[in-house]
């Protein structure tokens, strides 16, 4: 799971400095590393890079909201203020 987590930040981080390398410089890593906007490779890449933000998303939303379970997914010592409510629970560990 460690690796998963991993592979989905490494692949955040690739999106946003192609963002950031697109809104300064107009260059797109990306697109330059397969052949074009509009090749396959890019696609791929992009459509890999939006399903780990939403990944990251909800990994988000699941240890700090609680997700469905109405509780803090944060584990047993994250120290939440009021519970693990889920609403705001102010968890100590990221």
């Amino acid at each position: 799971m460690k690796l998963f987590r991993v592979l989905i930040k490494l692949l955040l981080i690739v999106g946003a400095l192609n963002w950031g390398l697109i809104a300064f410089f107009h260059y797109d890593v990306v697109a330059d590393l397969f052949g074009g906007p509009m090749m396959m490779g890019t696609r791929i890449a992009y459509g890999v890079i939006g399903v780990a933000g939403l990944l990251a998303l909800f990994t988000f939303c699941r240890r700090c909201c609680g997700g469905s379970s109405g509780g803090c997914g944060c584990g047993p010592d994250c120290g939440c203020k009021n519970g693990g409510s889920g609403d705001g629970c102010g968890c100590r560990k990221p």
